[in-house]
């Protein structure tokens, strides 16, 4: 009995892993050979938990180069580990910050389709994550966002955290994307700071 079920899991295991190498290859991301293709070769570098959904927006050019807040923004949209949306109690929204979260979700949106189609779970994307990290890098005081936000002190520590780790593997990316890795550590500076680090 015990080696039928380890077959068994063995089997499961083995199908899983083809159905992830045939959706990889039909993305581009490994060769008909099951090699990683150059794409693939920088995207398994991306130790996060949607490295599929970020290296989509990199190939589309989603993220911007030159503005490290509105980048910490839309990588928080990603870092944001909780299953309800931030309800922000704030007035007018920056255009720039809601345009660029727009063309992120756009971005990624066929290849979201796509995942589920195969079979994959995607997770749900919330832009208010994405305006709480903004209002924090942009410099404003850590009781300042807590209050025009209303988010929860934890729940904004863990995702200056879980967006400072993010942004770091998107650092690490300097050969292939070396201005968006540039400007993902301009980020993770603006975002690592007193008092997240000492709670």
């Amino acid at each position: 009995k015990i080696g039928k079920k380890s077959t068994s899991a063995a089997d499961r295991l083995w199908k899983d892993f083809l159905l992830h190498l045939k959706f990889l290859h039909g993305e581009g991301f490994v060769d008909e050979a099951g090699r990683l293709t150059e794409d693939g070769r920088w995207a398994a570098r991306l130790r996060l938990d949607d490295p599929l959904l970020v290296a989509e927006c990199l190939r589309e050019d989603a993220f911007p180069v030159d503005n490290e807040k509105l980048l910490a923004a839309m990588v928080a949209v990603f870092a944001y580990d909780r299953d309800d949306e931030i309800h922000l109690s704030t007035g007018e929204l920056p255009h720039k910050l809601m345009t660029v979260l727009r063309k992120m979700l756009v971005a990624v949106r066929p290849l979201s389709r796509r995942l589920q189609s195969a079979g994959f779970n995607t997770p749900q994307l919330y832009p208010s994550a994405g305006v709480a990290m903004y209002f924090w890098a942009s410099g404003r005081s850590w009781d300042d966002v807590i209050k025009t936000t209303g988010i929860a002190e934890g729940d904004m520590a863990t995702l200056v955290l879980r967006t400072g780790d993010n942004l770091r593997q998107i650092a690490s990316l300097t050969d292939t994307h070396p201005e968006t890795a540039a400007c993902a550590m301009r980020a993770r500076e603006a975002i690592l700071r007193e008092p997240v680090l000492f709670l």
